[in-house]
């Protein structure tokens, strides 16, 4: 069963600025975010991932949602992975950061476990890189201006199964 997300929404500018580093990688004929033509690709920040979300998480969601906006430090792009590498660029992880996260956890019902590998906040620039193009892109990422701050707008849930992405609250 696909998981479903609950993901923070990124403010207009660093929206822009990160669709502009997914352009540059494409143009540069690497893999990119931009070779996701789908409607609900956007940058944004993975907060959880759960089989199922049910009705009282969702009205739960919705009340962390009325907390933000929420500050978010950008750090220099980076590969994330061993084999098949993302390009991404790391959230910081602050306070008020993983406080939300775990609030977002304890509304999904769904505490971490020791199991599981340890959550790592970023936004993708692109997915399962080759090995061949990893430096390439990470070259070329580092080589670009990248935003260093940006702001986390709202909490948007994303139904792979339905193919459908929506703001919470």
């Amino acid at each position: 069963m696909p998981l479903q997300s609950v993901e923070l929404v990124l403010d207009a500018a660093t929206d822009a600025a990160v669709r502009g580093l997914w352009q540059a990688l494409a143009q540069a004929g690497l893999p990119s975010q931009a070779d996701h033509r789908g409607p609900t690709n956007a940058p944004h920040v993975t907060l959880a991932a759960v089989p199922v979300v049910t009705a009282t998480a969702e009205e739960a969601l919705a009340s962390l949602a009325a907390r933000l906006p929420l500050p978010l430090e950008l750090a220099a792009p980076t590969l994330l992975g061993e084999r098949r590498p993302a390009l991404v660029l790391p959230v910081e992880r602050d306070g008020a950061v993983d406080v939300l996260h775990h609030r977002v956890l304890g509304a999904l019902s769904s505490p971490s476990t020791a199991d599981e590998p340890p959550w790592v906040p970023h936004v993708t620039l692109a997915r399962r890189l080759p090995e061949d193009l990893a430096p390439q892109a990470l070259a070329l990422a580092r080589s670009l201006p990248t935003p260093t701050a940006g702001t986390a707008t709202a909490l948007r849930r994303w139904d792979p199964e339905a193919r459908r992405a929506w703001l919470v609250g």
